[in-house]
């Protein structure tokens, strides 16, 4: 579903219209389970994983609410209204949105990782007071001025973030997602400009 994801994204800002229509079709009939989309598919037996991974979910979104923009389309506007509603009603507590919901045990993560927070999205379609709450999660889990990255996560059990080692790629996400919707700190960026040229952006 990452991969659907993405490449939904890509199909509607490039304006092949047929295709997304097509490629969103196939992405349901996949994936979709109760509303979500399961985060992997078998081909040979076609059995889906039991669970989802919300930034994906979030991307396929987007993708409508881009589609529906650049092509007047109400239809999908509201679709991209539903599976966001459904997504809420699955993986949503207490305002915070956490990574899965697991349709085998009907439990939710007790994780929100930074990156799976596609904020330009969310705000799309949360309120403002919500979105404020999500975004000031992933603010008060910035690591400070010497690595001026965020945790990797937060868990709602143990009311901490995380002080495990950073993903590179997960990071990256979480400093794109908060520059997209103009919240990304000047530190955070002179630091990646600074790995970027220095060749000393590692894994």
């Amino acid at each position: 579903s990452e991969t659907a994801g993405l490449w939904l994204i890509y199909l509607a800002q490039s304006g092949q219209n047929t295709q997304f229509r097509q490629a969103y079709q196939q992405t349901v009939m996949n994936f979709e389970n109760d509303g979500l989309l399961m985060y992997q598919v078998q081909t040979g037996n076609r059995q889906q994983s039991k669970m989802n991974a919300t930034l994906d979910d979030l991307r396929v979104i987007r993708s409508l609410g881009l589609y529906a923009v650049k092509t007047h389309n109400d239809h999908y506007q509201i679709k991209a209204i539903q599976r966001f509603a459904d997504l809420k009603r699955k993986v949503g507590r207490h305002g915070q949105l956490r990574d899965f919901y697991d349709t085998q045990f009907h439990q939710v993560s007790s994780l929100t990782s930074m990156a799976y927070y596609d904020l330009l999205t969310m705000r799309e379609y949360e309120t403002k007071s919500i979105f404020d709450g999500q975004l000031q999660l992933i603010q008060k889990g910035y690591l400070g001025s010497q690595l001026p990255l965020y945790a990797a996560n937060y868990n709602w059990t143990r009311r901490q973030y995380s002080t495990s080692p950073l993903n590179t790629s997960e990071a990256l996400l979480t400093l794109l997602h908060l520059a997209e919707v103009k919240h990304l700190k000047e530190s955070s960026l002179r630091w990646l400009a600074h790995q970027v040229t220095n060749s000393t952006l590692y894994n």
